[in-house]
This record gives structure tokens, C-alpha cells and sequence, in this order.
């Protein structure tokens, strides 16, 4: 059986207007390059922080104990702060930002962040959750941005395996050495070729970035194929992970699901020459206990509506999913519908 994979993309997203965090009393601050902190798994932290006009970040509190806390308090100062704009009449923007330990499929637990003043809404994802701020960094320096995570449909399982490849300025992909087996090497290259690049950073004196991913393959007890990916070149270790998150969460239909809060998106500029008239994007959620999405994967969506698409879905906000009494992630189907005024 063949499964499509979209990712969890806990990746650096270097992108200031990704990473914009809101203060608590007017102004923002931004971070370059998105903090990837190596956590324990455990209740989320509660971290407040003051960032001066010169990016110079300190903590103020810390709303949880043990090994976390001591890893943030540490983390923290090696934060680069860029793009401090403090409110009218303050030289500090104050910041309240909550991390949570989020465990991928390969046993490694990160503290991811959300800003609690973002856009009003609290909980607001901080740019290192977002699909479309996935980065893949090259081995000599440089960056590619994807409008998507990589995805590879397979149809056998195999052993773990590397490829490498180089991104041209214009986007191009040039293949290197692999050494997958026969048996998914071909879907490695199809799944290669249909990377969405976004945005190339070529490091002085580079004619493309240098890329390598880590690929492994997990048959599942359904026989669908899981495929996990790392990028080999993230200068935060561990490796990011791209990875199925979604194996024990249970699906629901979308009928069982009661919306908190809804956010209609925007019809692109660029599609409304395009004479398309209404449009229908399914998109597949996944949302933790507390109802909020922490993956949201694109099913079926015109190219041109992708970015406006997950831009509006990451906002949306749902009542906690029940079973037997009790709260838990969940995972289902809606279609987001775009018409032409």
C-alpha cells in the first residue's frame, strides 16, 4: 500500500516575519535563526523574557522545573533577538512565550515555541512549526526554503539510507550519489523532483546549496509505509526531523468536530487572473488535547492557493476533542472554500 507522508517540519525557519513574537505591552522582537531546543518530555514551560532595544534578551521567570528549566535558562542567552521594536515610551519589549515538549516518532523530545500574544490568540505558533517555513541548510553554508515539507510515497519498506542533491539559484534540482536500495530509489527521486522550492540563499562562492537527507522507512501495522526524513546539514543538533506524526492519533470525521475559532483565507493575487471562480482545498489537521493544530498537511489544493491555504488553516482553532471523557489529539478532514467576490 503506498501512504503520502507530509511533515511535522520542526525545522529553523529563519524568516523574521515567521519568527516575529509579540510583546505583551506593544512592539515585537524577532529571532534569527528559530531556537531549536533539545528538551525533556513533561508539562509545558511558561517563559517570560525582556528584550532590549539591542536584542539582548533576559529571563524574567521560568513556570516550570527540573531538567527544562534549567535547559532554558541556559538556551536563552545564545538567542539572537533582531528586529527589536519596543512600544512607545519602553526600551524593552516584554515577551510570554510557552514551550512544549513535543516528541517525534523517533524518540526525540523538543521544546517547541508558541507565543501567547500572538494575533491576540493564545498559543500562537512561533514560525518553527509552520509548513511553509521549511528550510533545508546546505553542507558549504546556504539555505532553501520549501513551500512544503518533502514527501515520499513508497510502496516497500527498506533499509535507512542517504541522498544528496544540489539546489540551483532558480530552484533546480541536480541529483547526487544515494545509497537507497533498488527497491525505493526510484520513489526517492520522484519524491526529490517534486520538492517545492520557495526561496534559495546560496553561500558566497556556491553555485547551489548541498543537501542531504536522512531517510528511514517503518511499516506500520496497517502495511502503509512511514517515512521519516532529517536533514543532515541543520546545524542544530539533533538532525530536524520530517516524519508521519500521525500513527496513533485517532481520525475523526469532521461532522464530530466543533470549531472555536475560524479564519477565512485570502484569495491569492496571483490566482484571481487565473479564472478559476470557486475553489475547494482540502486540508487534513491534526490537533493536540487542547484542540490547537500542530500539523496541518495539504490534500488536495491548486499550487497557487498552498501558501494562502495553510496560512489561514494554521490559525483555526477547535474545542478539545473527547473520548471516554477525556481530551486527546485527533486528526481529520476539512475544506477550506475560496470564491472570487
Amino acid at each position: 500500500m503506498i501512504t503520502t507522508l507530509a511533515a511535522l517540519a520542526i525545522l529553523a525557519a529563519p524568516v523574521h516575519a515567521e519568527t516575529a513574537l509579540q510583546g505583551t505591552h506593544g512592539g515585537q522582537a524577532a529571532l534569527d535563526p528559530y531556537p531549536i531546543v533539545a528538551g525533556e518530555p513533561g508539562d509545558p514551560c511558561a517563559l517570560a523574557l525582556t528584550v532590549t532595544a539591542d536584542g539582548a534578551a533576559s529571563v524574567e521567570s521560568v513556570g516550570c522545573s527540573g531538567p527544562n528549566e534549567l535547559t532554558l535558562r541556559a538556551a536563552v542567552p545564545s538567542w539572537t533577538f533582531v528586529d527589536v521594536q519596543p512600544a512607545e515610551g519602553r526600551d524593552s519589549v516584554a515577551l510570554s512565550l510557552e514551550l512544549r515538549p513535543i516528541t517525534d516518532p523517533l524518540g526525540t523530545t523538543r521544546l517547541m515555541l508558541f507565543d501567547d500574544n500572538a494575533d491576540g490568540i493564545p498559543g500562537g505558533i512561533v514560525g518553527g512549526l509552520q509548513v511553509a517555513g521549511t528550510t533545508l541548510h546546505g553542507e558549504h553554508g546556504g539555505r532553501v526554503r520549501l513551500s512544503a515539507a518533502p514527501a515520499f510515497e513508497v510502496e516497500h519498506t527498506a533499509e535507512p539510507c542517504t541522498t544528496q542533491f544540489g539546489i540551483a539559484g532558480d530552484g533546480s534540482i541536480e541529483l547526487g550519489s544515494s545509497d537507497c536500495s533498488d527497491k525505493v530509489a526510484y520513489d526517492v527521486v520522484v519524491g526529490l523532483g517534486g520538492l517545492k522550492v520557495r526561496e534559495v540563499t546560496l553561500a558566497e562562492g556556491q553555485a547551489s546549496v548541498a543537501s542531504k537527507l536522512h531517510l528511514r522507512f517503518v511499516e506500520e501495522d496497517d502495511g502503509n509505509i512511514a517515512v521519516s526524513v532529517a536533514d543532515a546539514h541543520n546545524p542544530n543538533p539533533p538532525a530536524a526531523v520530517f516524519t508521519d506524526a500521525d500513527g496513533d492519533v485517532p481520525v475523526v470525521h469532521w461532522s464530530e468536530v466543533k470549531v472555536k475559532r475560524r479564519v477565512s483565507p485570502k484569495y491569492p493575487e496571483d490566482a484571481k487572473s487565473m479564472d478559476l471562480g470557486t475553489v475547494r482545498c482540502q486540508l487534513r489537521f491534526l490537533v493536540d488535547e487542547r484542540g490547537m493544530p500542530y500539523d496541518v498537511r495539504l490534500e488536495s489544493c491548486p499550487e497557487a492557493f498552498h501558501e494562502s491555504a495553510l496560512e489561514a488553516a494554521w490559525k483555526w482553532r477547535f474545542y478539545p476533542m473527547k473520548m471516554n471523557g477525556e481530551a486527546v489529539k485527533a486528526q481529520f478532514v476539512l475544506v477550506i472554500v475560496y470564491r472570487l467576490m
